[in-house]
């Protein structure tokens, strides 16, 4: 979200439209992410399942240290908020020809 903060401020120093000309999204929603100055759309991260996972995954290697790695994906999801915007409907038809 920090990265896409810097986008949004550059786009807007350049003139750059958000999100008429320009979307931006960022990564982890933080709590800037929602303020009105900002209004980011994001990706949000399960942070309490990936720390109760985390911990359980590294109590049963501390139980049984030769047990195999194991890869954990848990969806995130994605908050729109007034940084990306829907397809104008000239675009939308143009694109579907």
């Amino acid at each position: 979200d920090l990265s896409a903060f810097g986008a949004l401020d550059g786009a807007r120093a350049l003139g750059v439209r958000v999100p008429a000309d320009v979307w931006v999204a960022g990564f982890d929603d933080i709590a800037m992410a929602s303020w009105e100055g900002y209004d980011l759309t994001t990706v949000r991260q399960p942070i309490a399942e990936m720390s109760a996972k985390a911990v359980e995954l590294l109590l049963a290697r501390i139980e049984n240290p030769m047990r195999p790695p194991r890869r954990l994906v848990l969806p995130g999801s994605l908050v729109v908020r007034a940084s990306t915007a829907s397809r104008p409907a000239a675009a939308t038809q143009s694109a579907s020809g």
